[in-house]
């Protein structure tokens, strides 16, 4: 398990009569899930990965699907859970001392 995810949020503008391709082609990446889309062409997408990198990754394989216009990165979080297998103690210590 990784010590940490990275959480980002993607705006991706697509052609409008291309949409429900793009929508479906982004549906093939197992990092990302589709939230909404409108009919102007735009799709809010959230990514889970392991790395700054995988994000960049997704996000140039996305700009790179058949009708999307742009894709831009608009939130990134890192949660650094402690590892929910560790002991107690372990955990206690992960999370500065106190007990969860």
């Amino acid at each position: 398990m990784p010590e940490a995810i990275h959480i980002s949020s993607l705006l991706l503008r697509a052609r409008p009569e291309l949409i429900d391709d793009v929508v479906r082609e982004i549906g093939t990446f197992p990092e990302a899930e589709v939230h909404t889309t409108d009919a102007t062409g735009q799709i809010i997408v959230t990514l889970e990965t392991d790395s700054e990198g995988v994000i960049v990754d997704t996000m140039n394989r996305m700009h790179a699907i058949d009708g999307v216009v742009s894709a831009a990165l608009v939130y990134h979080a890192i949660d650094t859970r402690p590892d929910e297998t560790a002991g107690p103690e372990t955990a206690k210590a992960a999370n500065g001392g106190k007990a969860r």
